[in-house]
This record gives C-alpha cells, structure tokens and sequence, in this order.
C-alpha cells in the first residue's frame, strides 16, 4: 500500500502503473494548449472516497485518449516507462470496452 503525495488516499494498487507517468502527463498538459486527455486531472489521479466509487471517472482515466497522450509524452521526455503504463491502460480500457459489449 502506498499514500498518495498530494491528497493522503491510500492506494493499494498503486504499484500496478507508474502514477508518475500520470502525474507528469497532467504536468506536461498544463502547459500546452492542446491536451490530448483532456479529461484527465489531479482528482481522478488521487481520487477520494466517492471518487474512487464512479465509474464515469475511471472511464476517463482509463482511456484511449489517456493512452495517446501517455505516449506522446514519452516521445517528448523519452522515457520508456510511460510506453508501459500507456500500454498497461490502453489494455485495460480494451479488457473493459470487451465485457461491456451488448453483442
């Protein structure tokens, strides 16, 4: 289990992406003009109790969008890690649009 720095949430599951990675995208976006996951913020990174219960919010952060904006963020500081993470979250929103099909 790990503690988030900027809110106090505990997170037992934080080992499992590089919330780095994350954070350092929010950064980076706040900077430009053009945010390719637009609805990614510091409140679904650290999310609190009730966030943690909504679904429309780990929708946004598991994203495709979520996902291409990770990778163009590891073009831009060349780190290899965050091409894990965008490929960690790209499959689970895949995992996740699978079982949600009505087919």
């Amino acid at each position: 289990m790990s503690q988030c720095s900027a809110c106090g949430v505990v997170m037992p599951m934080a080992n499992l992406y590089a919330k780095d990675c994350i954070e350092g995208l929010i950064d980076a976006q706040g900077k430009d003009d053009l945010k390719l996951a637009l609805e990614l913020n510091e409140g679904i990174v650290c999310p609190t109790h009730f966030q943690q219960m909504d679904v429309g919010e780990a929708m946004s952060f598991f994203s495709h969008a979520t996902a291409a904006g990770l990778r163009c963020y590891a073009l831009k500081s060349q780190n290899e890690d965050i091409v894990s993470t965008a490929a960690f979250v790209d499959l689970i929103r895949t995992w996740f649009d699978l079982m949600t099909r009505r087919d």
